[in-house]
């Protein structure tokens, strides 16, 4: 049987509701208009992959080489387990780099305001880049 949703509520033997922790399905899309952050030279663009940070949990996306418009279709679903205080789902563009990889763009969901159990599809603005969206 899958868990409750996180916005359940039973109350515990002192009647104080009990948060239990519930689940969160994600699936990164694709990324678009990224700016590039490489040399541009001879094709070298961007490197992009996608970090997904919940709580102290953190997942990533595969590298896509050279792709200001990168379209994941493996290694892109991730299960992330929610407690009561997780209210920001965060996710963070970057380019990956020999040395130190750079941000290319974040953004931030507030999931606790979409309806549960249901699919979203959310195309969001990427914030503290030059530009960018991501699906």
């Amino acid at each position: 049987p899958e868990p409750p949703p996180a916005t359940a509520s039973p109350v515990n033997g002192r009647g104080n509701a009990v948060q239990r922790p519930g689940t969160l399905f994600l699936a990164v899309q694709a990324a678009y208009n990224l700016t590039n952050k490489d040399t541009g030279l001879l094709g070298d663009v961007s490197d992009p992959y996608v970090v997904v940070r919940l709580g102290n949990q953190e997942f990533l996306t595969p590298v896509i080489n050279n792709n200001l418009n990168p379209v994941w279709d493996a290694d892109n679903k991730f299960t992330l387990t929610v407690t009561a205080e997780d209210t920001l789902l965060e996710l963070e563009v970057k380019n990956s780099n020999l040395l130190r990889d750079e941000s290319l763009g974040r953004t931030s969901l507030d999931f606790r305001s979409l309806t549960p159990h249901v699919w979203h599809t959310q195309k969001d603005l990427l914030k503290d880049g030059e530009k960018g969206e991501l699906d």
